[in-house]
C-alpha cells in the first residue's frame, strides 16, 4: 500500500498529527510526506490512500472529487477552529477557508481527530470520524538540564500564542504573588509564548523547531508545570496533549479543571483547578506542589507511568499501521 501524508504546514500540530504517524508507518507502507500536492505528481497519483491535514483549497476540493473511486483519502483535524476565541489565530480561518475545509471534509473517505468531543462536532461533515489519541516521543537528542540550586524550583509553561486568552488577570497575578512570596526558591520558565505581563517576572525560551520540542521540554528541568485553560468551546475540543509532554518530562502538573483534563486522566495524576480559574484557587494549587514535595514527586512519578504505558509512540507504531490499514480495506472495498 503507498500511502502519502499532506500536512498542512510544519508546525507543532502537523509534527503530532502527521509526521509522527508517517514515522511510525513508513517502513511499512510505501510513504511521501509533503506539502501542496498536486495532480500531476507522481506520489500522488500512485497513492493508494491518502491523508490530508486541514486543507482549505478550491484545487484539493475538486482532487478529491475527481480521485475518490480511485483512492481513499482521509481527512485529518483536531481543533474547533469554528470557535477559535484567540483574534491572531481566529483572523486566518475566514468563513470562505472554513467552508471550503468543511467541502474536502465532506468528500473524504473518513476523518480522523483527537478527542471524543471533536468527533461529536465533526460527524455534521462526515459521519465516518475516528479518535486516533495523541501519542509523546522520547527526546530524541541528549538532555542536559540547567545548574540550579539544589533547594530551587522551577515551575513552568510550555506551548504558543493561541493560548494568551488562557493567562487571565487572575493567573497572572497568582504567578507573581507565588514568585514574590519564595523569591528565590522558584524560578518561573515558560517556553514559546510569554504573556506581555509576564516579561521580566519570568525566564524565557524562545520557539523551538517541533522535531526538538520534546528534547527542549526536558531540558528544562522543571517541576511544576502549569496548564492554565480558560472555559472555552474552543478549549473544551482540545486534546490532554500538554499534559503528555509535562507527564513524559516527569513534571508535576496543575491544570484547570475543563474538559481535556478532567476526561481519562486519573486524580492522582495531577492537581486541577477549578475552571473558574480564581487567584486563590492557582495560588493556592501551586504553594502546595511547592511546599509538599512527596504529592509533588508522587505525581510526578504517577503521571509518567501513566503517559509512558498509554500515551507513548515508540510503544504504538503497530496501532498507526492498524489506523491505517484498516481505513485502506474498509474503503477501497466500496471504490
Amino acid at each position: 500500500m503507498r500511502v502519502l501524508f499532506a500536512p498542512a504546514d510544519y508546525q507543532g500540530t502537523a509534527y503530532y498529527r502527521m509526521f509522527l504517524p508517517y514515522q511510525a508507518v513508513k517502513d511499512v507502507f510505501s510513504c511521501t510526506y509533503r506539502l501542496n500536492i498536486r495532480e500531476r505528481d507522481r506520489d500522488f497519483q500512485e497513492a493508494d490512500l491518502v491523508v490530508l491535514q486541514r486543507q482549505h483549497y478550491p484545487a484539493t476540493v475538486e482532487l478529491v472529487k475527481n480521485y475518490k473511486k480511485e483512492k481513499v483519502f482521509i481527512f485529518e483535524l483536531d481543533d474547533n477552529y469554528w470557535d477559535i476565541g484567540c483574534d491572531i489565530v481566529a483572523e486566518y480561518w475566514t468563513p470562505q477557508k472554513l467552508k471550503i475545509m468543511e467541502e474536502i471534509m465532506s468528500e473524504c473517505h473518513m476523518v480522523t481527530t483527537s478527542t471524543e468531543p471533536l468527533v461529536d462536532l465533526l460527524t455534521k461533515f462526515n459521519p465516518n470520524v475516528e479518535v486516533v489519541p495523541n501519542f509523546v516521543i522520547d527526546p530524541q537528542q541528549e538532555v542536559v538540564p540547567p545548574k540550579k540550586k539544589s533547594d530551587t524550583l522551577r515551575i513552568g509553561w510550555a506551548g504558543g500564542t493561541a493560548h494568551m486568552v488562557d493567562f487571565t488577570p487572575d493567573i497572572i497575578s497568582a504567578i507573581k504573588t507565588t514568585r514574590r512570596l519564595y523569591r528565590d526558591k522558584v524560578q518561573f520558565v515558560f517556553l514559546g509564548y510569554v504573556p506581555p505581563e509576564l516579561v521580566g517576572h519570568v525566564y524565557y525560551h524562545e520557539f523551538v523547531n517541533p522535531e526538538k520540542w520534546i528534547s527542549s521540554l526536558h531540558s528544562m528541568a522543571l517541576d511544576i508545570g502549569i496548564i492554565p485553560c480558560s472555559d472555552t468551546p474552543f478549549n473544551k475540543y482540545k486534546s490532554n496533549l500538554k499534559f503528555l509532554e509535562y507527564s513524559h518530562a516527569g513534571i508535576a502538573s496543575i491544570a484547570s479543571a475543563i474538559d481535556p483534563y478532567t476526561r481519562n486522566i486519573p486524580n492522582k495524576c495531577l492537581i486541577r483547578v477549578d475552571k473558574k480559574n480564581s487567584y486563590q484557587s492557582w495560588l493556592n494549587a501551586m504553594t502546595r506542589l511547592i511546599k509538599d514535595t512527596e504529592l509533588r514527586y508522587r505525581i510526578a512519578g504517577d503521571a509518567k507511568q501513566f503517559v509512558r504505558h498509554n500515551f507513548l509512540w515508540e510503544k504504538h507504531k503497530k496501532y498507526f499501521e492498524q489506523v491505517y490499514r484498516s481505513a485502506f480495506l474498509k474503503y477501497s472495498n466500496s471504490l
